[in-house]
């Protein structure tokens, strides 16, 4: 290590003066602290790559899943498992998806059902367990609109509440046509955590507006919501709008670079304005002294950002005034001005180069040192030594030092406590894949075959072999602004190393100029960083690794004794029956109580039924399961859905027009809503249990249903009563159940099966199982239960999906979610003629989320054009070995 930091420092000597240092001085003792610090401190990066931007309820939502880690951005093979949670306004969970990794890799998809989703803004987070040691704001976060084509009477709106007057203005438009829902009555009641707090009807004028009143304690952060009922004579239409107020007030937040105002040291002062809707507001003002003399104007440039040259005084205060946009909040304070202490500054300059200057209060002491420290991905990338002989020192570095992404540059004092810090973007064209994409036409017509073939290589044009996703949709449909996009390019590099919401990532990454690299510049000197603390390396605290990476799907918990302490080296048995077969292991806890059983392969979800023992093999033990993490979404923009977007409103219009067309030829059915229609049988068969897996035709003699397992704190108190069935045991601790018989008169004891979901467990196992979590209960009884080859059988249905009751102590038996299923993405071949019979008004043309070039960089991929003429978009994501990342856009006429 000593000799690479010698030969960084030397880089500096002819503008820096420099000292050369021993390895038993404290600098070098402290960049072999930062080196282990930031190998003990990795962790993993999530990218999602999705089909489209927006959806409607009825489509497959398609992804593909990237984890890299920290350091290299390359694919990780630290976790096996990743996570997807889907949450709605309200941040209620919707769907948690959990799908397996080979290599960092998975792909998957979701049917936006209308049993899942309502009309509305959906966060998307995504992160492996391993993530959850350290800060959550770097999980993978991504909002999506979902609106609603599906619904017959479909209509979209468009909401602005006012704070003032606590009035929600609501625009009703017809999705078919535009037209507004004109004078229309509109049942209306708003909800705060699902409880009605007020209600009422009013009706919306020629332009389909109305006004609700909404009560003067809701706030923004109460998730509150208004739910309307427009009844149409093709329906009735009911939309949730989450109650989001729109403020005309403002945040403006002053950054001086490197952390501080010093006085007589002219330096950057960035400026950030943010709207009460979490987006940047561009803003023009002027800053005054304590004794209100003007000193400078000050205008932001992009997103709210801006900066100003400012030289403080010694004794001022400054306060910033707003002009425009008119504001009531339009004064803000400056940061104190600081009469001790340097400057770090930092400018790219012509010829890949960066310029350093340092800069100090007053003239230094003599052989004052201080130390300038250069961290990327939590290596250092360089380390220098400097001797402060003036007040300013001045110094050029290559940027090839670096690659592509933040660099960290800190100044530290002689005691290696930080004095300033500023970050530094690099980019650098020879650090990206470079991707190549041939057409055999210029032009194609409807159902005609597209081939594609595909070519990466390096910089210098050097074959490479990466993992990519293909996404074609038709832009007449699905049309989006690219700077709007989250890409593999702007999450690894910029969104997953910075704190807080970042508006239009992808602007900084396409079709880069010289003012959006200003503009990201701007933003490196207002965005939050806290990916690496330097308290925590000086005191060689490293991060508490609470969850270890998962290399498959596990069980974990806590085997207690009946005070709630941990039992040493008890055993544990479980058994669940799945999709793919029975599971029936066993494990031994550590000394701490603790167990996992590792290493479970199966899909869907499934009850998990667990029994202990102590050493002594007695079951006064019980087990505590180990529940899921919450896991929050990163707080961003705040206004409501905006389903008038143009972008969005187009798309859910050719949808709804898509639908219509496919109805009418009875290739698509919606749901059907029966309202006020009594239904009746003859006969209604009582004994039948949802879900139930009871073989053949075998009829129950006995159902205990879910309401009624509702009075029992314990499942065998359910049969102390029925009929011909005996319990044996104390009914806690010990218990089975029996069939009365002449046998059992007589002395002998019947045992009745017991199978749990289809699978037989053991009868002792029966009385660990929750009331909470069972569906049903079937008792079958002699010539009913011979087709088990028993004279008496109980079966257990377990609750599934949304219906698993979770209590906070679970007691030996947990619900637990197995692998997502994907479907396979469904692309038409069009060789035969009959085929062309059936419309195709596909939005997603194409999608493939496995494409790998081979050793000459090389890989094909064909699809079928569809129906409807237009421009398709060719979106083109992925990475290699080395953690270069490519994307691609382009784009194929289709007339």
């Amino acid at each position: 290590m000593r000799n690479i930091y010698r030969f960084l420092l030397l880089f500096f000597v002819p503008l820096i003066a420099l000292l050369s240092f021993s390895a038993e001085e404290p600098f070098e003792n402290f960049l072999k602290q930062i080196e282990a610090y930031g190998n003990d401190n990795t962790s993993e990066k999530v990218h999602l790559h999705f089909d489209k931007p927006y959806y409607s309820i009825g489509d497959e939502l398609w992804f593909k899943g990237y984890v890299v880690n920290t350091n290299q951005n390359e694919l990780s093979t630290r976790s096996k498992v990743l996570y997807i949670d889907i949450k709605d306004d309200q941040d209620s969970l919707r769907k948690k998806l959990v799908l397996p990794l080979a290599n960092g890799l998975c792909f998957g998809s979701v049917r936006l059902t209308d049993s899942l989703v309502d009309e509305g803004r959906y966060h998307i987070v995504a992160y492996t367990k391993y993530m959850l040691n350290f800060d959550q704001d770097f999980l993978f976060n991504k909002d999506i609109l979902i609106g609603d084509a599906n619904t017959p009477s479909a209509v979209i709106t468009n909401s602005i509440f006012k704070i003032e007057d606590k009035t929600a203005a609501i625009k009703f438009l017809n999705l078919a046509d535009s037209s507004p829902v004109a004078l229309t009555t509109i049942n209306y009641s708003i909800l705060l955590r699902g409880r009605e707090i007020a209600s009422g009807k009013t009706q919306t004028n020629q332009s389909g507006q109305t006004n609700i009143s909404i009560p003067k304690n809701i706030k923004n952060e109460d998730n509150a919501i208004i739910r309307t009922s427009i009844l149409k004579s093709n329906g009735q239409t009911i939309k949730e709008i989450p109650i989001k107020y729109r403020s005309s007030d403002i945040n403006v937040q002053f950054f001086p670079e490197s952390g501080r105002l010093v006085s007589g040291i002219r330096s950057k002062l960035a400026i950030k304005a943010i709207g009460a809707n979490g987006l940047g507001v561009n803003v023009t003002g002027y800053i005054i002294d304590q004794n209100k003399n003007r000193v400078l104007d000050f205008k932001t440039e992009y997103a709210g950002m801006g900066i100003v040259a400012i030289n403080p005084g010694s004794t001022d205060q400054y306060t910033a005034v707003i002009t425009q946009p008119a504001v009531t909040n339009h004064t803000f304070k400056l940061p104190i001005v600081n009469q001790q202490g340097y400057v770090l500054s930092l400018n790219h300059i012509a010829g890949e180069n960066l310029a350093i200057k340092i800069s100090a209060a007053e003239q230094p002491l003599p052989k004052q040192v201080v130390h300038l420290v250069a961290l990327q991905n939590g290596a250092v990338k360089f380390a220098s030594k400097i001797l402060m002989n003036n007040a300013v020192v001045n110094s050029v570095i290559s940027k090839s030092k670096f690659s592509t992404g933040i660099v960290q540059f800190t100044l530290f004092n002689a005691e290696n406590k930080p004095l300033a810090e500023r970050l530094v973007f690099v980019n650098r064209e020879s650090d990206y894949i470079q991707l190549k994409m041939d057409t055999q036409n210029a032009g194609y017509g409807k159902r005609e075959r597209i081939e594609l073939n595909l070519e990466s290589s390096d910089h210098a044009g050097i074959p490479v072999t990466g993992s990519f996703s293909v996404a074609v949709t038709n832009t007449v449909k699905v049309n989006s602004d690219e700077a709007e996009e989250m890409t593999i390019l702007s999450n690894f590099l910029l969104t997953s190393d910075l704190k807080g919401y970042i508006e239009r990532p992808n602007y900084y990454f396409h079709d880069i100029n010289p003012a959006k690299m200003k503009h990201l510049d701007y933003l490196m000197l207002t965005q939050g960083w806290r990916r690496f603390n330097w308290a925590y390396v000086s005191e060689n605290r490293l991060p508490i690794i609470k969850y270890p990476a998962q290399k498959g799907l596990e069980l974990t918990g806590l085997i207690v004794n009946f005070s709630k302490k941990p039992v040493a080296n008890g055993k544990v048995e479980v058994f669940a029956n799945t999709t793919e077969g029975i599971i029936a292991t066993n494990t031994v806890a550590d000394d701490k109580g603790f167990f996992a059983i590792q290493d479970l392969m199966f899909s869907g979800n499934a009850i998990f039924t667990a029994k202990g023992t102590n050493t002594g093999k007695k079951r006064n033990v019980n087990i505590l399961f180990d529940r899921p993490v919450a896991v929050n979404r990163v707080q961003g923009r705040n206004d409501a859905a905006d389903f008038l977007n143009p972008e969005v409103y187009n798309y859910l219009k050719n949808a709804k027009l898509n639908i219509d067309a496919l109805e009418k030829n009875n290739l698509y059915q919606r749901g059907i809503v029966l309202k006020d229609v009594e239904i009746k049988a003859s006969y209604i068969e009582k004994n039948i249990v949802k879900g139930s897996r009871k073989l053949g035709n075998a009829v129950a003699d006995v159902v205990i249903t879910k309401d009624q397992l509702k009075n029992y704190g314990n499942i065998v108190q359910a049969f102390y009563n029925i009929p011909g069935v005996q319990v044996i045991g104390n009914g806690v601790t010990d218990a089975i159940i029996a069939l009365v018989t002449r046998t059992s008169i007589t002395g002998g004891v019947n045992v009745m099966k017991v199978f749990l979901d289809g699978g037989e467990i053991a009868p002792e196992m029966l009385k660990d199982i929750p009331p909470a979590s069972i569906e049903g209960i079937e008792i079958l009884k002699r010539g009913n239960a011979a087709i088990y080859n028993a004279q008496g059988v109980i079966l257990i249905t377990s609750k599934s999906g949304s219906d698993v009751y979770y209590s906070k102590y679970a007691l030996n038996s947990y619900p637990m979610q197995g692998y997502h299923l994907s479907r396979d993405f469904y692309s038409p071949v069009y060789e035969k003629q009959e085929q062309n019979k059936i419309p195709d008004f596909r939005s997603t043309i194409f999608w493939k989320p496995d494409l790998v070039t081979n050793e000459q960089g090389k890989a094909s991929f064909s699809f079928y054009t569809a129906d409807e003429p237009g421009q398709y978009k060719v979106v083109i994501e992925g990475l290699d070995i080395n953690g270069r990342l490519a994307r691609k856009v382009a784009f194929i006429e289709v007339k």
